[in-house]
């Protein structure tokens, strides 16, 4: 077996940039080790250098190895599924080494680096699905809204403040600027998604691939990366205040049940006009929505290998 290693060195604030040394002392370790049940591969190391990076190196990566590693978090794991997609082959493995790792968590990988590296070597293969925002992958998940507004203000901040009070500073300027915008909903929604042909003032729109989202709420807890379907979760009609109440319940699951503000459905598909601007988050990218534009996503079923 032949695995590449591609690392974001500027993931989880730069910590991930130590990742090679300790790679590389595991199969030192693991070489003299007598108790090993696995086959020590050939191996390589490649670190990113630039947003997009991991894509290409994955792309040219996938001929010529058995399992392409995407060390870093969601935003690395996307990068590099992007390059097995357009490659049209290749098989994927995770080392969850970012602040969220929430795909990580929706397959249940160990968040310590020797034991994520163990359960990649003895693990076996199998399908994951993937989803599509206005034709941008998504491994995770993807979403408009409030949230999508607070990784908008955190990206911009980050650039000046690296530190977790980005995200604070990103947070308090979301709730100053937040304006809901109203959305046409397709008439063909699911009876239990209600609102099928409504006029709504979208506060949040999660559309999940894994279970885990925003790094650890479990926003739609029985969303599965290899079921076929999206989970879709749809928050409107709700001030600010009430939302920030809202949140809290999510650790609890108890926030379905908040149906006058909540729905929550699966499928294949799902199509909204947008009547005002928004973002678009994609697995951590920032994409404007224009008043007057569609926003369409789909699961694409299958359709990339893992291994773990």
């Amino acid at each position: 077996m032949r695995y590449l290693y591609i690392v974001n060195p500027a993931a989880n604030g730069g910590k991930a940039a130590k990742t090679p040394e300790h790679i590389r002392a595991f199969y030192q370790d693991a070489e003299n080790d007598p108790n090993r049940s696995w086959e020590l591969p050939e191996y390589e190391i490649q670190l990113t250098e630039a947003p997009g990076h991991a894509t290409e190196l994955a792309q040219a990566a996938a001929p010529n190895w058995d399992v392409v590693v995407a060390v870093g978090g969601d935003g690395t794991v996307n990068e590099v599924c992007r390059g097995l997609i357009e490659a049209k082959q290749g098989t994927l493995g995770v080392i969850p080494a970012g602040t969220g790792n929430d795909m990580a968590g929706g397959l249940n990988l160990p968040k310590n680096l020797r034991e994520a590296l163990v359960q990649l070597h003895l693990g076996h293969e199998h399908p994951l699905d993937y989803g599509l925002a206005n034709g941008n992958v998504f491994m995770n998940s993807a979403s408009v809204g409030f949230d999508s507004l607070v990784a908008h203000h955190t990206n911009q901040i980050k650039l000046k403040v690296r530190s977790h009070w980005a995200y604070v500073i990103g947070l308090i300027t979301a709730l100053v600027s937040f304006r809901a915008p109203t959305v046409q909903l397709p008439k063909n929604l699911p009876e239990r998604a209600g609102w099928g042909g409504q006029k709504r003032d979208l506060c949040l729109l999660a559309v999940c691939n894994g279970r885990f989202y925003g790094g650890g709420f479990e926003i739609l807890p029985d969303a599965r990366l290899d079921d076929g379907q999206l989970d879709i979760c749809l928050i409107t009609n709700i001030s600010k205040l009430r939302l920030l109440s809202l949140l809290p319940t999510i650790f609890m699951h108890t926030h379905l049940r908040q149906r006058r503000y909540v729905r929550a459905w699966r499928g294949r598909s799902l199509t909204l006009n947008m009547l005002g601007s928004a973002y678009l988050c994609v697995d951590g990218e920032i994409i404007p929505l224009e008043r007057g534009e569609s926003v369409d996503f789909q699961i694409v079923p299958g359709a990339i290998k893992l291994r773990s």
